[in-house]
């Protein structure tokens, strides 16, 4: 990040077994905060047909073709935390704010618990 490089973070950590959004995990509330860059929101639906999950065989899924859309969002900068706000309240909340701008990008079918 520091030569200018793009990376690509999933904020929930995993892949959604429902194919919808699942809670997302605070290391990107860090990353942002350390780096003091921009977060680039990218909504991305139909992967659960390019690659299903195997829960029987996990490392052995397949991929198949499938069409796959990608939104991408306009940049923005988390909120700063205030002095007396606690920080993990203050993470959860930001976590918050990233997924639904996630969720914008996406059908409503995909928005999972930030459908709201």
């Amino acid at each position: 990040m520091k030569s200018g490089q793009s990376v690509c973070i999933f904020p929930e950590g995993t892949r959604s077994r429902s194919a919808s959004l699942i809670k997302g995990k605070r290391g990107i509330i860090l990353i942002a905060k350390l780096c003091r860059l921009p977060i680039v929101p990218i909504g991305i639906e139909g992967t659960e047909r390019l690659m299903p999950i195997n829960d029987e065989d996990m490392g052995k899924e397949r991929f198949f073709h499938a069409d796959v859309r990608v939104t991408i969002g306009e940049s923005f900068y988390i909120p700063e935390r205030s002095d007396n706000e606690n920080r993990r309240k203050y993470e959860e909340k930001t976590i918050v704010i990233v997924m639904k701008k996630i969720a914008s990008l996406l059908s409503p079918e995909y928005r999972g618990i930030y459908g709201e």
